[in-house]
């Protein structure tokens, strides 16, 4: 039978690193959500772009799971290092996922698809893999003060805004869950002076201005670093998910 995965992300900057070019797909839209529907590797694909933030992405991912039949669930895109030995382009494989709110529990990935994608994705020359826990933020976090701070108050890796949402909907849904994230910024970066750039709740500060860059032009002329990092982060999500999509091993 068939195997359906949807894959969830926030931006159309992530989006095209896991549509290959020139693909046929069918397209869903919901209040502001998009669902492309294509195959690839004799599986069907369900690429749900929600939007910024723990909110849209848990809402979005309702909207999935009531309209369709799963097998298997990935959220991905793109995160900020919360410690000094990730750098731009590393790969972040959550085993549990946190959230900066008051009432939010932890949520596990599944162990077995999580230890499997870290032996398949450790192979690969184009990234450091790295496993631990997960923080999404309310906020986007743009200075190594706060971000060592949190790393410390919830013991995580990395940041993103949307991966607890995305668990948290499909909580009781019985597949296998995967969160892998690749880091755009890194610990020392400082993204402050860039904030008035920033929409309120962006994911991704450097996906973000990419995104404001097909608006403003000069923008990338200004900061050329978060366009290579960008740039990198997402040649290196292409890369992955297609080692996923070949090689993970039939659910039976």
């Amino acid at each position: 039978m068939q195997e359906t995965w949807a894959i969830t992300l926030a931006l159309p900057h992530e989006a095209k690193a896991i549509v290959p070019k020139g693909m046929a797909y069918t397209q869903t839209l919901y209040q502001g959500f998009r669902i492309l529907e294509f195959e690839a590797q004799d599986k069907k694909i369900l690429l749900l772009q929600t939007g910024v933030g723990l909110k849209r992405a848990r809402q979005a991912t309702r909207f999935l799971l009531e309209n369709f039949k799963l097998s298997r669930l990935i959220s991905t895109g793109y995160c900020g290092a919360l410690h000094s030995q990730l750098k731009t382009g590393d790969l972040v494989l959550a085993s549990t996922v946190v959230a900066n709110t008051a009432s939010a529990l932890p949520l596990s990935t599944d162990p077995a698809w999580t230890e499997e994608s870290l032996k398949l994705l450790s192979q690969n020359q184009s990234w450091k893999v790295h496993r631990g826990n997960l923080l999404s933020s309310l906020h986007p976090l743009l200075n190594p003060i706060e971000k060592q701070a949190l790393a410390i108050k919830y013991d995580g890796i990395a940041v993103d805004m949307e991966s607890h949402g995305v668990l948290q909907a499909a909580q009781k849904l019985e597949i296998p869950k995967l969160v892998l994230r690749f880091v755009i910024d890194e610990l020392k970066d400082n993204l402050e002076e860039v904030e008035s750039l920033l929409e309120p709740h962006s994911q991704s500060q450097a996906g973000r201005l990419l995104s404001e860059s097909i608006k403003r032009p000069k923008l990338l002329t200004r900061l050329p670093f978060l366009a290579i990092k960008a740039h990198q982060a997402r040649e290196n999500l292409k890369k992955s998910f297609q080692l996923l999509l070949k090689n993970s091993t039939p659910q039976a």
